[in-house]
């Protein structure tokens, strides 16, 4: 249980992990609902033998009439703009003004557009993927690598690090690349994991991980024994941590062994039994106490919404963190 103590309560309880599911789930920002009030000035008492005597009701209506401007019906893209003046931290304004802009394709106005969302809420994962979409679809690559750089090691999103494995994937064919391009891809794996793979929710990333292993095909002796070596090191990390598909690993890992050798294969699973026991204990209860905790960036609260239960269900998580059972 070591691995995931290691690297699961420390993210968990620091500053990137929190705020990036608190946009998804509780809505902190909203908890103070702010706005800023502005004193009029009022123009001097005009000297004696002035003709007229300004008021200072018309003058505040003007000084409005000038600073707002108006827009056009058809004119959705400003309208949304001046919602985000008076709010700017509306995310579903935010994201209908992102795809309104996307359908115009003025490519210059939605990276723009993305960077000032993301200035606001750095941590929105899915919104990340999204951009990284955007210009993955204009075969923009370097632009693609400069958002990885900008966004993975702020957020703890398993789905954004399955998005940068698949990229690597897709840069690096094994065909025409080689043992050199296995090598990368194998890389990236182990840097995800050993970012994610401590999550509950991580498993379809291990799973991931173990098909790339066996659809492996060594094409030497040395090539097959390493391959060997590589599966039984991750599943001994992987039944360590509470994952959502521990189970389905625990079958697979059982039936690996027994194929490799009948006569070893009970002392290596016997030797694994009382940490998969464990981790499959752990994650019943990390089930139960987290149980309608919403983690989905497809989540957005409402402004003027203060969740309670989301933010008790995270009270929650983080607290039974620190116990460290």
């Amino acid at each position: 249980m070591n691995y995931y103590r290691q690297y699961f309560t420390s993210s968990l309880l620091s500053k990137d992990y929190l705020l990036a599911h608190s946009i998804a789930t509780t809505p902190f920002f909203c908890v103070f609902k702010m706005s800023t009030v502005g004193t009029p000035e009022i123009e001097p008492t005009p000297e004696i033998g002035s003709t007229s005597i300004p008021s200072a009701t018309t003058s505040i209506n003007n000084k409005s009439l000038k600073n707002k401007k108006t827009r056009l019906a058809s004119d959705v893209i400003g309208q949304l703009e001046d919602k985000l003046k008076e709010n700017d931290r509306d995310i579903s304004v935010w994201l209908e003004l992102i795809s309104k802009i996307e359908a115009k394709d003025k490519t210059q106005q939605v990276r723009e557009t993305y960077d000032k969302f993301f200035k606001k809420f750095p941590f929105f994962a899915k919104q990340w993927i999204n951009y990284i979409n955007y210009e993955l679809n204009r075969g923009e690559f370097d632009k693609v690598e400069n958002i990885f750089k900008r966004c993975l090691y702020n957020t703890s999103s398993v789905l954004l690090w399955k998005t940068y494995v698949n990229y690597i994937r897709r840069k690096n064919n094994l065909i025409t690349g080689g043992e050199e391009a296995r090598r990368v891809i194998f890389q990236a794996y182990e840097v995800a994991i050993n970012k994610v793979g401590f999550d509950p929710e991580s498993g379809s990333l291990w799973d991931d991980y173990f098909s790339f292993i066996e659809d492996w095909k060594p094409v030497s002796t040395w090539d097959g024994q390493q391959k060997m070596d590589m599966k039984r090191k991750l599943f001994k990390k992987a039944l360590n941590i509470p994952l959502n598909n521990l189970e389905n690993l625990w079958g697979i890992y059982t039936s690996f062994e027994t194929e490799l050798s009948p006569n070893t294969a009970r002392k290596f699973i016997g030797e694994l039994s009382g940490q998969y026991m464990n981790s499959r204990s752990w994650f019943k209860e990390w089930s139960n106490l987290t149980k309608g905790l919403i983690r989905s960036d497809d989540f957005i609260p409402k402004q003027d919404e203060y969740d309670s239960f989301q933010l008790s269900k995270w009270l929650d998580w983080v607290n039974w963190e620190k116990s460290n059972k």
